[in-house]
């Protein structure tokens, strides 16, 4: 979405063509895709590894996970920006660890 408004608002995208415009938009995507999903998977990864180094119960691991996986989004400038869709991941996966019926 950001990057959709990027091109609207930008003067110099507008006047390019709908081909450039498009190029641009799915190489937005395409960056964020592959931020978001690093992210993601690095945070079930360290969420599985506490686990299996302490188990200290399902809390702890995301709390845990969340902090690690959350300083290493901030700890790059240009991926700062992407830290309150991040958190917002890191809420619905503990929202559904916490609906689940048998933990």
């Amino acid at each position: 979405m950001d990057g959709m408004r990027t091109a609207q608002e930008s003067s110099i995208i507008k006047n390019t063509s709908n081909m450039a415009k498009t190029k641009y938009l799915i190489e937005g995507t395409s960056r964020s895709g592959i931020i978001f999903g690093a992210f993601f998977s690095g945070f079930h990864c360290l969420k599985y590894g506490i686990r299996i180094a302490t188990d200290p119960g399902l809390v702890y691991e995301a709390i845990g996970a969340s902090v690690l996986s959350l300083g290493a989004l901030a700890a790059k400038p240009a991926t700062r920006p992407s830290l309150p869709y991040a958190a917002m991941l890191i809420g619905m996966d503990c929202f559904s660890i916490y609906m689940k019926e048998d933990v």
